[in-house]
């Protein structure tokens, strides 16, 4: 049983204090509704129709089941649905992103930095690995990881 998200519509430049999105939601790989957060800060809406009220029961279930949110320096926050679907949306948007930030580019972490800095040189497909050669030899055992490679390897 999972809950995921389909057909995610980011609205950046709608977002404000959170993100603005809207969403298809499935259950089990079935759509069952939608969400959506219009980014003022307010809360995520989830909508399913009256004939997916058993579906939206077990996901609102499963959600709380799921392990508490922990954040360093906070008590952990309990789980529930409309937590979990934002973290899927802000999962799908540190995906892209991370996509954009390697296309053209052979990016990396250093061990020790803090997290989501990065050192990127210009590089394509044909050269990434002369890149990657050219990094090891200068940084060795300070890099952290490639970001190309939690990717799927691509410049």
């Amino acid at each position: 049983m999972s809950v995921t998200l389909k057909s995610i519509v980011h609205a950046r430049r709608m977002s404000e204090e959170t993100n603005a999105f809207t969403a298809t939601v499935c259950w089990n790989g079935k759509p069952v509704g939608t969400a959506k957060n219009y980014g003022t800060g307010g809360e995520t809406i989830i909508d399913t129709s009256r004939d997916k009220e058993p579906e939206r029961i077990a996901m609102m279930r499963w959600a709380e089941a799921q392990p508490p949110v922990t954040v360093e320096g906070f008590d952990p926050l309990p789980m529930d649905l409309e937590l979990y679907i934002d973290g899927l949306v802000e999962a799908d948007l540190n995906r892209k992103e991370n996509q954009r930030l390697c296309r053209g580019h052979l990016v990396w972490a250093l061990k020790g930095q803090t997290s989501g800095t990065f050192i990127a040189i210009k590089a394509t497909p044909e050269n990434i690995n002369k890149a990657r050669a050219w990094a090891i030899t200068k940084y060795g055992e300070q890099i952290d990881y490639f970001l190309n490679d939690r990717i799927g390897g691509r410049a």
